[in-house]
């Protein structure tokens, strides 16, 4: 056989080689009920060929998000503002720390209570908790230093001001309660498990604590429907970085490229874009308007009950 011809065969062979594998792996994943063979086997190869997926155990589900539809092995999502109506419940959060801090014997006068709400987040005059603040957008410890700094411009010295406040926010937990403060969105379970039943892997990536986080997720029921957390003090850097949702995404055992991503942050987004995740979707469940989001996301919805199974009208 001469060489030319010898070629041709190599490559014919190749083909049908992988033909095989994409028609077998696709036939797993239409008996999941996820995605028809054709629109299966394309996209196993357009993730192949980036180095994105798996052929042997990958299943693929294709979600509608709006008028789109976005195929995925798994959906990350964002606890507060998104699973949990966090809204709702930060502002008597916010009133119970400053309440704690008053209790150490600190005097903290109407003025001083304002400034310190406003720091974490919560305006008591118009009642509205600022989507970007550190309350709504950063971490547990980003919130502490902002109050702390609020009480470090009155003459308290740093160290100081930073124990005052820690010890605040965990007296108010306490006597708060965390079942005072989990509220998730009517319908989120359920949806959480019509997703699961479709195929998908489900992951949370948050900026609360893992054990804040854990306590939460089980008050609200929703524990039993999540297949892996990624949280804030698990990681060298919390949101925007890309670092929560490399981590979840790996302990779900997919990549990010493999994942849709669903939160309703500025910040979520950032994350979603450092991480290079295959589709992000933002969620009007927060504080942010659409105009506000649309460009951050790639689709912007209302809640996170506009996501359905393609199969499903």
């Amino acid at each position: 056989m001469s060489r030319r011809k010898r070629g041709t065969a190599q490559q014919a062979a190749g083909k049908a080689v992988r033909r095989l594998r994409v028609s077998r792996a696709s036939c797993r994943v239409k008996a999941r009920g996820s995605l028809p063979y054709w629109m299966a086997s394309r996209t196993m190869e357009r993730q192949q060929a980036q180095g994105l997926s798996r052929v042997e155990g990958l299943a693929l589900t294709q979600i509608r998000v709006g008028g789109r539809l976005v195929t995925c092995t798994a959906i990350v999502f964002d606890k507060d503002g998104t699973l949990t109506d966090s809204y709702a419940t930060w502002a008597r959060l916010v009133e119970g720390r400053v309440r704690a801090l008053a209790g150490q014997g600190f005097p903290v006068s109407g003025r001083l209570a304002y400034l310190l709400m406003r720091a974490m987040g919560y305006n008591a005059r118009t009642g509205r908790i600022d989507p970007r603040s550190p309350l709504a957008a950063g971490t547990r410890e980003e919130t502490v230093a902002a109050a702390a700094f609020v009480l470090y411009r009155r003459g308290i010295p740093w160290d100081q001001a930073v124990a005052m406040v820690r010890a605040a926010f965990d007296e108010a937990d306490e006597t708060l309660g965390l079942a005072s403060l989990a509220r998730v969105f009517a319908g989120t379970a359920d949806k959480l498990r019509e997703l699961r039943e479709a195929g998908c892997r489900i992951g949370v990536a948050t900026n609360d604590s893992r054990e804040r986080t854990g306590k939460i997720l089980e008050l609200c029921g929703l524990a039993g429907l999540i297949d892996a957390v990624a949280c804030g003090d698990e990681v060298e850097r919390a949101k925007p970085a890309p670092d929560l949702a490399v981590l979840v995404c790996q302990r779900l055992g997919v990549t990010p490229g493999e994942a849709l991503f669903v939160g309703d942050s500025l910040t979520d987004a950032a994350m979603a874009r450092a991480a290079s995740v295959g589709f992000s979707v933002g969620v009007l469940s927060g504080g942010l308007s659409r105009g506000e989001l649309e460009g951050a996301f790639d689709a912007v919805i209302g809640s996170v009950l506009e996501l359905r199974p393609a199969d499903l009208l």
